[in-house]
């Protein structure tokens, strides 16, 4: 335990670590309109927090997706807004999937600015572009594994 912190490298405020936390959240899967009905198998989700950034890891085993719509899928649920400014911008990948409604050669997260929330974004197919995945993509059992990086100012 260290009182009022421990500077790293200097003693500038720049170099001053004072903020570390370890903690649990708990993630949903849900679209830009939403999501009800959602029956979970598990929805584990753990967090580390050093200054500023935030690393978010979670296991998400959905029994019944209930229902979802509107335009995008989301995971919602962040531990911690996501900064404001696009210095803050974050991502991540699903690692681990199963279930989904689309097919994909691979799925990537990227945290919006000023909310709790990702989008999720797929490629059809190798050498292809990613595009946003639409609230179907999470079919109706979905199972998944994240990993997440951003930055807040909390």
């Amino acid at each position: 335990y260290l009182s009022g912190g421990v500077f790293l490298g200097g003693t500038g405020s720049a170099n001053k670590l004072d903020d570390y936390e370890e903690g649990t959240w708990t993630p949903v899967l849900s679209s830009s309109n939403g999501e009800s009905g959602q029956s979970y198998n598990s929805q584990e989700g753990s967090y580390t927090k050093v200054g500023s950034l935030v690393y978010c890891s979670a296991w998400i085993n959905v029994t019944s997706i209930g229902t979802i719509g509107g335009s995008y899928a989301f995971l919602k649920g962040l531990p911690f807004t996501v900064g404001s400014g696009n210095k803050n911008y974050g991502g991540g990948v699903i690692q681990h999937w199963s279930g989904f409604g689309v097919n994909s050669a691979g799925f990537t997260i990227y945290t919006e600015l000023n909310t709790t929330y990702c989008y999720i974004h797929y490629r059809s197919s190798f050498g292809t572009e990613a595009t946003y995945m639409p609230p179907a993509g999470w079919g109706s059992s979905p199972n998944l594994m994240v990993t997440i990086t951003y930055r807040t100012d909390s």
